[in-house]
């Protein structure tokens, strides 16, 4: 098993909305994670790797930086 930090106090997540319910879902060996519908909040597929990206949207210009 690999160890692992957990730093901080605050979370919201899906399956543990507090810090002890969190730390009761990681004591108890469950699972957490979910799938996400991209579509609501207008993810697109990045590049070949199948990764999803934030803030960008298809025919977007890029912005100079």
């Amino acid at each position: 098993m690999r160890e692992i930090a957990i730093v901080g106090r605050a979370c919201v997540l899906p399956g543990a909305l507090s810090p002890e319910a969190l730390w009761q879902a990681v004591v108890e060996g469950r699972d957490l994670t979910t799938s996400v519908d991209p579509a609501p909040v207008g993810w697109v597929r990045a590049g070949r790797s199948g990764a999803w990206s934030v803030g960008k949207r298809r025919g977007a210009a890029a912005r100079a930086t």
